[in-house]
């Protein structure tokens, strides 16, 4: 039979008890009751200040010897009410909050006192409240590094209630240690607290849909792009390694248009000619907005439980091949709009990329054989066959092909495969006496 220590089990909450004394009702010493990270990874203080009395719902001071004091912190990935769809925020000017999705940023602090019993509701002094953040967290509005004296929105809501009101800005001050700091603002009356972040607007994060633009993708481009998105270690002995790989999303672009793509699920969803392409989920938007947003290459963030800074970055292939390591310098996002300017060194070699009409015959047992309804794909530097158009009449236009390369194609017919090599001289390419295979001549019939 296995024994196990319930207090070391993680919840992501942790709770801290105090007595402090009173003197004619009042504190006499400034007190500061704080949580520690036994289950929960990070911790909430309170510092009540000297000469502090306590008072009731209706203002009225409280009379007793001892102010008992509870303080509760639930950290984010132990909070059960996260995501907030379910809440509504109001904001300073008591408005509700409709346009925005909001999630809590460093979990939420609860803050319970009585005198004899009696709830405490107010103070004639502010006290004060900090939450511990890694020194190593982002910003939630611009996606940087947190520094000293950045600010952060404060919402506080009464128990059972469902509405979080906007309380106030924290400001970032130092933690407890090198590696932490603390988001640190006043209140003069209790609830519950909590800093949160904004996401994109609730039209497109709740249902949720967004669009994708291509911008300046010349007509003689046909492709494959990916955006990946890495989570990498920074640091020793988890150098460069990759702890997660996940697939944002893949486009294809035939003849300069986008002509499908599929999301990190890999799900598929047709669609019509154009570079406006419909509305699809797009699997960890928030992520990616936040680096697209914050201009970064990167953004850096700390799991506390494996003691490694962890580095989010976006990969961009083309054709199995990796050609950037971010993003947010060819690319936007706004109103539900991710928008990829492909003008940006994306597509290389743009000038060069030509259309080629082709012109095929084959010689198959001495025989002259013009392929017609024959499907051509072309090898591509990630080792995979892409599809190009299929051969009519023995002609066909292939776009986006440099002159003077070599390219390796293939066709099928009947499960027999032919390879041939062709290098392009021209935009206007004739063949009428390329050899096909024995194997191929006998499955077509010749």
């Amino acid at each position: 039979m296995s024994l196990v220590n319930e207090s070391k089990i993680y919840k992501g909450t942790n709770t801290a008890t105090q007595t402090v004394g009173l003197t004619n009702n009042t504190t006499t010493v400034a007190t500061t009751v704080q949580t520690d990270k036994t289950t929960s990874l990070n911790k909430s203080a309170v510092t009540i200040k000297t000469g502090t009395q306590f008072k009731d719902a209706v203002g009225t001071i409280l009379t007793g010897t001892d102010v008992n004091v509870e303080v509760t912190n639930t950290d984010a990935a132990g909070e059960s009410l996260r995501y907030t769809g379910n809440l509504t925020f109001k904001d300073i000017n008591g408005a509700e909050v409709t346009d925005k999705i909001i999630e809590f940023y460093a979990g939420t602090t609860s803050i319970n006192m009585n005198v004899g019993g009696t709830s405490v509701k107010a103070f004639n002094n502010a006290i004060s409240v900090a939450i511990e953040i890694q020194s190593t967290a982002t910003s939630p509005s611009t996606g940087d590094l947190v520094k000293l004296g950045d600010e952060f929105p404060i919402y506080t809501n009464e128990d059972d209630s469902t509405v979080w009101a906007y309380h106030g800005l924290g400001t970032i001050v130092a933690g407890d240690t090198g590696e932490t700091f603390n988001i640190n603002f006043e209140t003069t009356h209790l609830s519950n607290f909590a800093t949160v972040k904004k996401f994109e607007d609730r039209a497109c994060s709740s249902t949720p849909t967004y669009n994708l633009t291509a911008t300046n993708l010349p007509e003689t481009f046909s492709g494959f792009l990916e955006v990946e998105l890495k989570a990498l270690g920074t640091h020793r002995p988890m150098e460069n390694f990759i702890f997660s790989a996940q697939n944002v999303f893949s486009v294809w672009i035939i003849n300069g248009k986008i002509t499908w793509w599929t999301i990190g699920e890999g799900k598929i969803f047709q669609g019509y000619q154009g570079s406006n392409y419909g509305k699809t989920y797009i699997e960890g938007f928030e992520k990616i907005s936040t680096l697209i947003n914050s201009g970064l290459d990167y953004n850096d963030y700390r799991i506390p439980s494996a003691g490694q800074n962890i580095r989010r970055q976006l990969f961009v292939k083309l054709n199995g091949v990796q050609k950037r390591d971010n993003i947010s310098d060819i690319a936007t996002v706004a109103n539900c709009e991710l928008a990829i300017n492909f003008s940006r060194d994306l597509v290389p070699n743009i000038e060069s990329l030509k259309t080629i009409n082709v012109d095929f015959a084959g010689n198959c047992n001495g025989k002259t054989f013009i392929p017609d309804g024959f499907p051509l794909y072309v090898l591509r530097e990630n080792g995979q066959f892409s599809y190009e158009g299929t051969i009519r009449n023995g002609k066909m236009a292939l776009n986006g092909f440099e002159l003077n390369k070599e390219y390796i194609f293939k066709t099928v017919y009947k499960g027999e495969s032919l390879l041939h090599k062709w290098t392009f001289d021209s935009e206007n390419f004739v063949d009428h006496n390329f050899k096909i295979s024995k194997a191929v001549c006998d499955a077509i019939g010749l």
